[in-house]
């Protein structure tokens, strides 16, 4: 068997690998304390829709016991970006 016969298959692997190391992703990185943030949004959105509601947090959730002071909107729900200032707020 000739040994040039798997370069075409080298070719295109090197090919594949370099493209995805060139691939740029347009968002900035996240700092993981941020990322952390979000997954713990994401285990009390029991419902899945991106906002947090009193009936999706335990009755003695500290959130739920000063939702009024988070959901500054007065929309009933807590978005994602008012449960990252209630995240900064408690947490030092």
């Amino acid at each position: 068997m000739n040994g040039n016969a798997s370069l075409p298959s080298a070719l295109a692997a090197a090919a594949v690998l370099a493209m995805a190391s060139c691939a740029h992703d347009p968002r900035p990185e996240e700092p993981s304390s941020y990322v952390g943030k979000r997954i713990q949004m994401q285990e009390l959105d029991r419902n899945r829709d991106g906002f947090l509601t009193r009936d999706e947090l335990d009755a003695n959730h500290r959130l739920a016991l000063e939702f009024a002071t988070y959901d500054t909107d007065g929309d009933g729900r807590i978005s994602d970006a008012e449960f990252l200032d209630y995240v900064e707020q408690t947490t030092d």
